[in-house]
């Protein structure tokens, strides 16, 4: 995935991924092992070089 952002022209500025909350533990205590040691969800932070954000005005 990050091959494609980057080939498409842009810059990765985060790659992030959120841990549950410690109240899950309370709320789902058969899940919150795997909610704690798998990946659920990456979010990427992706922005334009200045240079090709300049040129796209």
């Amino acid at each position: 995935m990050t091959d494609a952002f980057t080939t498409a022209g842009f810059r990765l500025s985060v790659i992030s991924e959120p841990r549950p909350d410690p109240a899950a533990r309370e709320l789902f205590p058969d899940d919150f092992q795997a909610l704690s040691t798998k990946t659920g969800f990456l979010f990427f932070v992706v922005e334009l070089p200045s240079s090709t954000a300049d040129s796209a005005d």
